[in-house]
C-alpha cells in the first residue's frame, strides 16, 4: 500500500486514474511506468544528498529492472 501511495503521489493520478492507466496497458508498459517511477525515486534521493533508501528500495528495484528485462525474479 505505502508503494501505491507513492505512486499516486508521484503522478498526481487519483486511484481511478491509476487503475485505468494500468488496465489500458500492456504488462511490460506496466513494468516499465514502474520502473520509471523508481529512478525518479532514487535520483531524488541522490539530489538531496541522501545515501539511504526506503527498506523496500532493492526488492522493488530488483522485482521491476528482472520484469523489464524480461528475467523473471
Amino acid at each position: 500500500m505505502l508503494f501505491h501511495n507513492g505512486l499516486l503521489r508521484m503522478t498526481g493520478w487519483t486511484i481511478v486514474e491509476y487503475v485505468n492507466w494500468f488496465n489500458k496497458h500492456s504488462e511490460l508498459e506496466r513494468w516499465q511506468f514502474l520502473k520509471g517511477l523508481l529512478d525518479v525515486y532514487k535520483q531524488s534521493v541522490v539530489a538531496r544528498g541522501g545515501t539511504e533508501f526506503v527498506k523496500q528500495f532493492p526488492i522493488l528495484n530488483l522485482l521491476i529492472n528482472n520484469n523489464v528485462s524480461g528475467t523473471k525474479a
